[in-house]
């Protein structure tokens, strides 16, 4: 695959900056689709009229902070993109790395399947050191734990970043 893709006639780098744009293309679709059911029942129970209601006023998140619902349902897009991103980048650097797809994807799975399989078996804070959080990060929107989701969320951008440039240095 290497020898095809030196061979390509915009070079390396342009085939890795498509590659990385078609994948963070399906993250978006694969955000937008997850999210969907959430929000059908939210606008479906609530109504589109209290979008600008704040996030307290529903009994879940009742200690989060006094912003509006919709800003809520972005932050938690944002984050869930982010989550998928990163999974996705980091899927792409272990395929380079091992140059074997199916040992990347292994891999890939260990590390983002493993922990919520560990916390459904009995380790229930196992789920936490995956990208568990950032999928239900609504519910770390607490008073005391907004730093904890901020500080996930740098990390996992930190991850996409130095996965996003190892796959750009590598093909230069």
């Amino acid at each position: 695959m290497i020898k095809v893709i030196g061979t390509t006639p915009l070079g390396r780098r342009a085939t890795v900056r498509y590659k990385l744009l078609l994948s963070f293309t399906v993250c978006g679709l694969i955000t937008v689709l997850s999210l969907l059911p959430r929000f059908w029942v939210s606008i479906r129970d609530y109504g589109l009229g209290t979008w600008m209601a704040p996030v307290y006023s529903i009994s879940e998140y009742y200690n989060a902070p006094e912003i509006p619902l919709f800003l809520m349902a972005a932050i938690q897009t944002f984050f869930r993109l982010a989550a998928v991103s990163c999974m996705a980048c980091v899927t792409l650097a272990l395929s380079q790395r091992i140059g074997n797809t199916f040992g990347a994807m292994f891999a890939s799975l260990l590390i983002f399947s493993l922990p919520p399989l560990l916390s459904v078996s009995g380790l229930t804070n196992a789920k936490w050191l995956s990208t568990y959080p950032l999928f239900h990060i609504c519910a770390l929107f607490g008073a005391s734990t907004q730093a904890v989701g901020i500080m996930l969320l740098l990390i996992v951008l930190a991850v996409c970043y130095l996965c996003t440039e190892y796959l750009f240095t590598h093909f230069k």
